[in-house]
């Protein structure tokens, strides 16, 4: 890298600090044993709503001051990351508009993982010569402690397939218990069978649709979550939710945002975001009494006169579920169930594959462009929309 100079350094990071110890807490580790093998003894942890574009245009003007130049004397802008805000554009573009670079400043993102920043100088080295201006604007950022706040997954599948379980736990995700929409008398025992096996794995929490199952799984020792299920349409609702002991609750989706928002919030309170709302549940397999067989792993569909699909999936107790032929979709709506002094907003996955799933949830944190060929806002907007 001849001729190459650093001319002035910034640095930006995340106000909350993640010690060994705090990790500890989380999964099997300790201080000692990270010590000895990365050097590492804190992390940052960014916060909801703070993004990679806040940080990096942060640490970059102020490499800026250091250096005594001005946006306008930048010939070239490369970014660093595998964790850019947006697949599209960039997040070398990003910056650029930030800041303000000249329009003939190329930018662009360069992946290479923890050694992508000595790959922008080589490159920087090689095309500084042929641009316009003699200097370039280096910027080398990751926000990788992007996660979910919590997991719900199905008690019995979570129960039979414990590496799912232990994948979200090293992953310092926590993890809550599904738990069914009916569940008859005769399906008591196998409930609080997986339930037990799930409390024995560390799971703490669950997800409660019924208030039958919201006091057998309490009495298990689990912190329950009250579900849409349990219907959430005033204040009061929530008052006696926390009377009875649930640590949350679930808003129905058949309020209106403004007034989930005018909510007196005596609990945390979520509200589903996004995915196939649930239209109905069938006791009887509707699958085995047209086939005679029991094909539940796939999805299945109904149609209607007017050739709306309507998926049907498999339930608790060989029952099904019927949901929406269009997904719930909010991405764009975030300024608006923000104001709605929310805890979460829960992604609904049903029928998604696993990539899909992962198209959404970067579509939700900002970084995607992922967007249904068919949608609905649900009845969120009604009356406004």
């Amino acid at each position: 890298m001849n001729g190459l100079h650093i001319l002035g350094t910034g640095r930006a990071v995340p106000d909350q600090i993640v010690t060994n110890d705090d990790l500890a807490r989380r999964v099997d580790t300790n201080d000692e044993w990270i010590v000895a093998r990365t050097g590492i003894r804190e992390r940052r942890f960014a916060q909801e709503g703070e993004s990679l574009t806040q940080f990096t245009v942060a640490a970059a003007r102020q490499a800026l001051e250091r250096s005594g130049l001005k946006p306008e004397d930048i010939g070239l802008c490369i970014t660093a990351t595998v964790t850019s805000d947006r697949l599209f554009p960039s997040q070398a573009c990003l910056i650029h508009q930030e800041l303000g670079l000249p329009e003939d400043c190329p930018a662009f993102d360069l992946s290479a993982g923890c050694t992508g920043f000595l790959y922008a100088m080589e490159t920087a080295a090689a095309m500084l010569p042929r641009m316009n201006r003699p200097y370039a604007l280096l910027v080398g950022g990751e926000l990788l402690s992007r996660k979910p706040a919590l997991i719900y997954l199905p008690a019995q599948e979570a129960a039979e397939n414990p590496q799912a379980l232990e994948r979200c736990q090293q992953a310092g995700v926590p993890v809550a218990a599904l738990l069914p929409r009916i569940c008859s008398d005769g399906e008591t025992q196998a409930l609080e069978d997986a339930l037990v096996t799930l409390r024995r794995l560390g799971v703490e929490e669950a997800l409660a649709g019924t208030l039958g199952v919201a006091r057998r799984t309490m009495g298990l020792g689990f912190r329950v979550r009250s579900d849409f299920g349990i219907g959430v349409y005033n204040s009061q609702s929530l008052k006696e939710l926390k009377r009875m002991g649930f640590v949350s609750a679930t808003a129905s989706f058949e309020l209106k945002l403004a007034q989930i928002r005018d909510l007196s919030k005596a609990i945390p309170l979520e509200f589903i975001a996004y995915g196939r709302l649930p239209l109905m549940i069938t006791e009887n397999c509707i699958i085995y009494n047209r086939s005679g067989q029991h094909t539940c792993t796939g999805v299945n569909q109904l149609v209607d006169r007017k050739g709306e699909r309507f998926p049907v999936v498999k339930a608790w107790g060989c029952r099904n579920e019927i949901l929406n032929s269009k997904k719930l979709f909010l991405a764009d709506k975030w300024n608006d169930w923000q104001r709605a002094g929310l805890w979460a907003g829960r992604l609904h996955f049903t029928t998604e594959n696993a990539s899909e799933c992962v198209q959404v949830m970067d579509r939700y944190l900002g970084r995607g462009s992922y967007q249904p060929n068919e949608y609905t806002r649900g009845l969120y907007y009604r009356d406004v929309e």
